[in-house]
């Protein structure tokens, strides 16, 4: 059985704002909280018709990590991922490379998607960063203090492709327009070789 248009639109659906947070620990990217996963694929497959089988792949001291086995047998839907987890707290560690597994699935459905794409700051479409109607791209942004393109990440925020990261917050806000640079000419100098 293939999926309906209706599940399809179902998948693809913005989540709402609240399923979506900062990472904690990487502020370029964004966390989906796993419940809204699981609603969805509950909205979408119905209760008790999607499953997970989670196989601990590596269990170090500093990692979890699990093999996902994700499956909706009404529409022969197999789909494998990895999740990772190193929180300190063992059986949150295993839960936590559970559902960092599910999520990653979850956007193969296309739940989330927005988000993936950077489309989203915490669930709602930045209208600045829409993507071109004809083309489907998102316009260039560039960095105010080196002029060069900016790299758009999950998390919706631009990040100076020369020093990943170097030009977060008011140093280097993205313009819509690439500066004119000016290059002061630098007189110097040779010394003729004996």
């Amino acid at each position: 059985m293939k999926l309906t248009e209706a599940q399809l639109e179902l998948l693809k659906k913005p989540l709402p704002k609240e399923a979506v947070t900062p990472h904690p620990t990487k502020s370029y990217l964004s966390n989906i909280k796993a419940i809204y996963v699981v609603e969805r694929l509950n909205d979408v497959f119905g209760l008790g018709g999607w499953q997970m089988k989670n196989k601990v792949i590596e269990a170090g001291t500093d990692m979890i990590v699990v093999k996902s086995i994700f499956t909706a047998p009404e529409y022969e839907i197999t789909i494998e991922s990895y999740g990772g987890n190193d929180n300190k707290d063992r059986g949150d560690a295993y839960k936590g490379a559970c559902t960092d597994a599910l999520t990653k699935i979850g956007s193969y459905l296309g739940i989330g998607m927005d988000v993936f794409k950077g489309l989203t700051e915490r669930g709602s479409v930045r209208k600045d960063y829409e993507a071109d109607k004809e083309t489907g791209e998102i316009k260039p942004h560039y960095c105010s203090i080196c002029g060069l393109e900016m790299i758009l990440s999950k998390a919706g925020k631009f990040y100076c492709k020369e020093e990943y990261g170097a030009h977060r917050g008011t140093k280097g806000e993205p313009l819509d327009k690439k500066p004119e640079v000016i290059e002061e000419e630098i007189n110097i100098e040779e010394e003729p070789f004996n």
